[in-house]
């Protein structure tokens, strides 16, 4: 298979289920490092062991828990990222909720509120933490 992301280190936010899963999946494929973050220490382990062995021998799969609405959580994901590969070459923001559906006088307010948080400052918070270090490396 085509190693076309060999020695590239990614970010994938909303990493264990759905569209962030499959973008891990390919990314571990064609040969980077990856540090998976979601909300769920539980999925990320499943989803940890189920892409592991999809990896080569050296190749970093690492996890995690990081709720991206929350700033000392994505500086902590952030600083992981830096600190484990070195270099964070690719971000993937994708982490995201549906919120709450129905009548906007009937849902929760407080569950659109962090629906909000999680779906706009959440690739925000992300991209904030991490363009100086790419702006940096180029």
């Amino acid at each position: 298979m085509n190693k076309q992301l060999q020695s590239r280190n990614a970010i994938i936010t909303g990493a264990s289920q759905g569209f962030g899963k499959v973008v891990a999946q390919f990314f571990i494929e064609h040969g980077a490092n990856v540090l998976l973050c979601a909300r769920s220490a539980d999925t990320l382990d499943q989803t940890r062991a189920e892409l592991s062995p999809l990896a080569q021998d050296g190749q970093k799969i690492l996890t995690q828990v990081c709720d991206v609405a929350n700033p000392a959580d994505v500086q902590a994901l952030i600083h992981r990222g830096i600190s484990e590969f070195g270099q964070v070459h690719i971000l993937v923001n994708n982490a995201g909720v549906y919120g709450p559906l129905g009548a906007i006088e009937t849902v929760n307010w407080d569950e659109w509120a962090q629906a909000i948080a999680i779906n706009l400052y959440g690739t925000v918070l992300t991209s904030k933490e991490i363009i100086p270090h790419m702006r940096q490396h180029r």
